[in-house]
């Protein structure tokens, strides 16, 4: 489930996490039919519900993203305090 999310979370954020972007796409990890990543034995079941967390995480997590701010955003994350 930790694979869906994060692959989700830089596909939301792509100004934010070039790299990881160019990783997930030169993999096609993006495509449904790609069998990009090492194979592991996983229950169908978990696979599914893994599917269905990253869909429930993707929608509570744009709800909390500003997108006009993320279209602008050149790149790299700044913490306020520095």
């Amino acid at each position: 489930m930790i694979f869906h999310v994060f692959r989700m979370l830089v596909k939301l954020v792509p100004h934010v996490m070039q790299a990881d972007l160019t990783y997930f796409k030169q993999k096609r990890a993006y495509e449904k039919k790609a069998k990009w990543y090492l194979p592991a034995k996983i229950s169908y079941l978990r696979d599914r519900f893994a599917c269905f967390m990253e869909q429930k995480i993707k929608k509570a997590v744009k709800k909390m993203i500003d997108s006009q701010k993320l279209k602008n955003h050149k790149g790299g994350y700044k913490n306020k305090l520095l």
